[in-house]
C-alpha cells in the first residue's frame, strides 16, 4: 500500500484540482509586478494587474514517482501551458521528453536549476513525495523572494510538511497568503474541496482491503496479501514502519514481519 497507496490512485482528481487552482489564482487581480506586497490580500489592496494569457507552469518535484505529478503535467500541457519539469531521475525525464516533445521542458533538479526556473515561473506546483517521511525543503525563502511578484506557489507536499520554506498549512476557508509578493496555496487535504467525489475515489481504492480484513481477519489478510502487509504501520503497540518511527523518535519493531 505504500508503493501503491489509495491516495495515489486518486491522483487524477488531485492533479486536476491543483492545476485548476494555479490557473484560477494566476488570473485573479494580482499585485503590480513593479512592487513587492507582503500583506495582500488581507491588507490594503495594491494596484492590480490582471493576467490575460495562459501562464507558464513549473511542475516541481518527483514527477514520475507520484501519480499526482504525472497527471498534473498532462493536464497543464493540455491547457496549453508551457511546463517545466525538474527531477533527478534522468530516465523519467527522458520518458517525459519523448512523450511530450517540445511542449515540455525537462531539467535535472539541482538548487541552481530550481532557482533559475522559479525566476520566470508564473505558477509553481510542488509535488515532492517521500513516502512516509517529511518532504525536503527544496525551495528556499531566498528563492521565493526573487520570484516575480504575483506568481503562485501551490505546495501539494504540505501534508508532509511542504517542499517550500515559506509554506505553512492553510484551510479551504482561508486558503492563501502572500510572502514577498508570491501567493501561496498550501491547503492540507486538497481533495477535500470536492469531498463527495474524493470519498468515492478513496472508497473504490480501499474497499478491497477492507473486505479482506472483514472476511479473513487482519492477521490472515496481512499474511496472504504482501501489498496490505506493507501498509502496516503499528502492530500491538509497536511502530513497524521505519520512516514513521523516525518521525515519532521511536525504535522500530519488526512486528511487520511477525504479524501473527
Amino acid at each position: 500500500m505504500r508503493t501503491n497507496k489509495p491516495p495515489g490512485q486518486g491522483g487524477t482528481l488531485l492533479a486536476e484540482y491543483v492545476v485548476n487552482v494555479s490557473a484560477y489564482f494566476t488570473r485573479q487581480p494580482r499585485p503590480d509586478l513593479g512592487a513587492r506586497v507582503k500583506d495582500w490580500p488581507k491588507g490594503g489592496k495594491p494596484n492590480d494587474a490582471r493576467w490575460a494569457c495562459v501562464p507558464p507552469y513549473i511542475h516541481r518535484g518527483a514527477a514520475m514517482r507520484s501519480r499526482r505529478g504525472r497527471y498534473a503535467i498532462q493536464i497543464a500541457v493540455g491547457m496549453g501551458a508551457r511546463v517545466t519539469v525538474l527531477d533527478r531521475n534522468v530516465d523519467r525525464l527522458r520518458h517525459l521528453g519523448l512523450g511530450y516533445g517540445n511542449r515540455l521542458v525537462t531539467l535535472y533538479s539541482s538548487a541552481d536549476a530550481i532557482e533559475r526556473a522559479l525566476l520566470t515561473a508564473d505558477a509553481v506546483i510542488g509535488a515532492v513525495l517521500v513516502t512516509g517521511d517529511e518532504a525536503p525543503k527544496l525551495v528556499t525563502r531566498a528563492m521565493v523572494a526573487r520570484m516575480k511578484a504575483g506568481s503562485v506557489v501551490v505546495d501539494v507536499a504540505i501534508d508532509q510538511g511542504g517542499c517550500c520554506e515559506t509554506s505553512r498549512p492553510t484551510s479551504h476557508t482561508d486558503p492563501v497568503y502572500v510572502v514577498d509578493g508570491v501567493l501561496h496555496y498550501c491547503v492540507t487535504n486538497m481533495p477535500a474541496a470536492v469531498a463527495r467525489t474524493s470519498t468515492f475515489a478513496l472508497n473504490n481504492a480501499t474497499i478491497g482491503y477492507a473486505m479482506a480484513i472483514a472476511d479473513k481477519g487482519w492477521s490472515r489478510a496481512l499474511g496472504e496479501d504482501p501489498c496490505l502487509r506493507a501498509g502496516l504501520n503499528i502492530c500491538r503497540g509497536n511502530v513497524t514502519y521505519a520512516a514513521a518511527s523516525a518521525l515519532a523518535c521511536r525504535a522500530t519493531s519488526d512486528m511487520g514481519k511477525r504479524w501473527t
